[in-house]
């Protein structure tokens, strides 16, 4: 099983450093949250009648080899990190090689432009170029509470077609500042002779393998088909998060959680609740898993406060309702 780290608040009493390894339901009443000491190892069990979950999804690993497979081959989320014990001398003359073509990629590129001044750097992705997120006033929208009702309210057959059309808003785009200071980085890297940067388009990543002298990352071109080998010190995937249908903490409560037709999400009322397959005396909240019913807010942190607010408001309701004091 798959460890959760964060910290769970009790009232007065803050609990740190620990991780949740199990979410079960009692004769569908109350969920059992068994939660294990990171340093002690002492595991404890909390009984309540509402969880919320909101651990960010899981970076997503495209290939087949666990992550922990490699040690030259790692997720951008890890970035500092494994670079850090790989102790690479910062003026040596290392290849790099960079999976992806939104923000974290292209955050990728810059600090390694700056950190190693003489490193080469490869880019492969599927698309033509590196593209601007859209941040316009309009289109922002979006990330405002009546965006997610709005969102939230039309038929399936919208929401599909709003998802679609501004898909770029948050997903797959960088911010417009950061992209003119690379692509003047690129310019005059190239006019000065240097060709440090290397841009493969319409690629994507199939398979990786490391040798004695770095990472090979087996690249398939998506227009012919056509195999190529990249060779580098490091090869970083900045492939995304996933948000896994079934989510493992959740699979003892899967009877009772309603997909979709594809069991693909978890399908949410506006409370950002999941909806039940039976009736039960619990409920689970997810944030950063409704995308497909209430928009591209959740992949941000803008309506945080929001979500939260509504998620607390609704667990409130529910237990004065218990306690007879709601009418």
């Amino acid at each position: 099983m798959r460890k959760y780290y964060g910290s769970l608040q009790y009232c007065r009493y803050r609990i740190c450093d620990i991780h949740v390894t199990d979410i079960d339901n009692i004769e569908r009443s109350d969920l059992t949250v068994t939660i294990e000491c990171t340093n002690s190892g002492r595991r404890n069990t909390v009984r309540t009648k509402s969880v919320t979950l909101a651990d960010g999804g899981f970076p997503a690993w495209p290939l087949v080899q666990p992550q922990g497979s490699f040690q030259n081959v790692f997720h951008s989320s890890q970035t500092l990190n494994r670079l850090n014990a790989l102790n690479l001398a910062p003026e040596g003359d290392h290849v790099f090689h960079i999976v992806g073509s939104g923000q974290s990629s292209a955050d990728t590129l810059a600090y390694l432009a700056g950190a190693f001044p003489n490193a080469k750097i490869v880019m492969s992705y599927r698309s033509y170029a590196m593209r601007p997120e859209d941040d316009s006033h309009f289109v922002n929208e979006l990330f405002m509470p009546d965006g997610v009702d709005t969102v939230f309210n039309v038929s399936g057959e919208w929401r599909e077609k709003i998802l679609k059309d501004y898909w770029h808003v948050t997903h797959n785009g960088v911010t417009l500042d950061l992209l003119p200071k690379l692509y003047e980085m690129v310019y005059y890297d190239r006019a000065n002779g240097e060709n440090r940067f290397t841009f493969n388009r319409f690629t994507e990543i199939v398979d990786a393998c490391e040798t004695g002298k770095g990472a090979v990352a087996t690249m398939k071109n998506i227009t012919d088909g056509t195999i190529t080998d990249v060779f580098a010190d490091v090869t970083i995937l900045a492939t995304g998060y996933d948000r896994p249908c079934e989510h493992p903490l959740l699979e003892g409560l899967s009877d009772y959680l309603e997909t979709d037709s594809t069991a693909q999400i978890y399908t949410m009322n506006r409370d950002y609740s999941v909806k039940m397959r039976q009736p039960c005396g619990f409920n689970v909240f997810l944030q950063g898993y409704a995308e497909k019913s209430h928009g591209f807010s959740e992949a941000l942190l803008s309506l945080m406060p929001e979500r939260a607010a509504t998620i607390a408001d609704e667990i409130t309701t529910l237990e004065l309702s218990a306690a007879g004091m709601v009418a």
